[in-house]
């Protein structure tokens, strides 16, 4: 099922059976048992929640896909939702969308990348401290995501606190955003790479990659009037390594430079899935390295990695389900 390979725990995708794969026609819930519940005070702000029929074992808080500039709550992976008839409350977030109208850095309205991670970070600590009164069981509490919203669910669990909304209430302030470990499905790891993919349609990754940064890295921005991310920086409009601090596999990495040899793991368990065939998140540039330095910071147990030869970016029928739920089961158990 798992094999401890060159890089972490390679799942196993060699003539794996149909029962092993979410079916095409798997029956699975269309609708959310709670709608719109408020997390913040924008319009955007705003998680539904799905329940199981019986007892919750645990809490997935679910980001969209989209590019950072789209998608919407109701859209959820079917690998995900299929977690609810395994026991699993799944709460599904929105947040603020980047325009790319919003050429000027700081504008009023503009919304970037330190607003939607904000909105991220927002939402996990709303969900923490008022787990009692909305009846979610937060023992293990797990971040996923898909493409834009797998990149959102890797910041979570791997910087966690590091991208704060200044108008937090001090209730919030004072709950921790840390989960107990994070599903990725087509996740963007590195935002230093990702903007050169050149995805479905020419120019889509950097256009994307722009609106969300508020800058770019290449010579000519894909969208008008975009400033260099250098000039941001040389400017004091972003943190220093600003891009880098975007970026999971950044904070991975430096969480496996320090760590110490026998210590604890600096960082929480992880399940990546992939496509081979995606050409907007590219695995050679999005999880080829992510996975060693994860492996390297968290130990090669904690580390999934499932590749799938087959898929692009949709990878919904083609991951291996039962070895995604012994995964599940054992961040349970805290066997990992």
């Amino acid at each position: 099922m798992c094999a401890l390979a060159l890089s972490a725990c390679q799942v196993n995708q060699d003539n794996i059976s149909a029962a092993d794969k979410l079916s095409a026609t798997a029956v699975l819930p269309t609708a959310p048992t709670v709608s719109n519940v408020a997390y913040g005070p924008r319009n955007a702000h705003k998680f539904d929640i799905w329940r199981p029929a019986g007892a919750s074992v645990g809490t997935i808080i679910y980001f969209h896909s989209g590019g950072w500039i789209a998608g919407d709550k109701t859209e959820i992976f079917g690998l995900v939702r299929n977690q609810i008839s395994k026991g699993w409350t799944v709460v599904s977030v929105n947040h603020r969308l980047s325009s790319p109208t919003a050429t000027v850095w700081g504008s009023s309205g503009s919304v970037r990348a330190p607003q939607i991670l904000g909105d991220m970070d927002r939402s996990i600590r709303f969900i923490k401290a008022n787990a009692v009164a909305l009846g979610l069981n937060v023992s293990t509490l797990i971040t996923s995501g898909a493409s834009a919203g797998g990149h959102l669910a890797m910041m979570a669990a791997v910087a966690p606190g590091q991208w704060v909304d200044p108008t937090l209430t001090p209730a919030l302030k004072n709950t921790s955003p840390r989960v107990d470990g994070v599903l990725s499905l087509v996740g963007i790891s590195d935002m230093n790479t990702f903007w050169q993919a050149g995805g479905w349609t020419p120019g889509l990754s950097r256009a994307v990659s722009e609106t969300f940064m508020g800058c770019t890295l290449d010579t000519v921005a894909e969208v008008a009037g975009t400033p260099g991310c250098a000039t941001l920086e040389a400017q004091g409009k972003v943190r220093k390594g600003y891009v880098n601090s975007l970026s999971p596999a950044w904070w991975v990495s430096l969480a496996s430079w320090v760590r110490p040899a026998g210590s604890a793991p600096n960082v929480v368990p992880v399940y990546l899935g992939y496509g081979v065939q995606d050409t907007l998140v590219r695995p050679d540039t999005q999880s080829s390295s992510m996975i060693g330095w994860w492996e390297a910071a968290a130990g090669a147990n904690r580390a999934w990695y499932d590749l799938t030869p087959n898929a692009g970016h949709n990878i919904d029928n083609e991951l291996n389900r039962t070895v995604l739920e012994l995964w599940f089961s054992k961040l349970r158990a805290r066997t990992l």
